[in-house]
């Protein structure tokens, strides 16, 4: 199983998702221009029916599900999130930014403030160094992290 999956960009640039599993083209590849073909239709479809902007698509193949049980805690939810922005190190200094569902925020709460300390928190200096060693802006750029904000509900 694959899944295809579009990012719409609405006029306040908010993001929103739109993804569904669809079957893998074949290990050959035979398939593949077909394959493509039928996505790109899906995308035209989609784009005739909003009014965002498909800022961005994908599709992933050969993925597998490391833990897919509900958790236990009740606080989980995915309208609370940590974003953490990034902006480009090689000159063209885009910006952007990348929002982990559900944290923790025993673990990266500051009272009082909705900021959150990218060196002083140890599970987020980590994750926070492993993305600037592996990802990579739109444009192919190394990329650094400048700030994180714990964003959405807190109930």
């Amino acid at each position: 199983m694959a899944d295809a999956i579009w990012t719409l960009r609405d006029r306040s640039d908010e993001y929103s998702a739109v993804s569904f599993p669809v079957a893998e083209p074949a290990g050959d590849g035979s398939d593949m221009a077909a394959w493509l073909s039928d996505m790109a239709d899906i995308e035209t479809a989609i784009g005739a029916l909003t009014l965002c902007t498909i800022a961005r698509e994908a599709q992933r193949i050969n993925q597998n599900s490391p833990d897919d049980t509900r958790p236990t805690s009740a606080y989980a939810q995915r309208e609370l999130g940590l974003r953490l922005f990034w902006q480009e190190t090689g000159g063209n200094y885009k910006k952007g930014h990348l929002t982990i569902a559900g944290p923790d925020l025993a673990l990266i709460e500051t009272p009082g403030s909705d900021e959150v300390d990218l060196a002083g928190v140890t599970a987020v200096n980590t994750l926070v160094g492993l993305l600037e060693s592996n990802m990579l802006s739109p444009n192919g750029e190394n990329v650094e992290f400048y700030k994180g904000v714990i964003v959405g509900r807190k109930n």
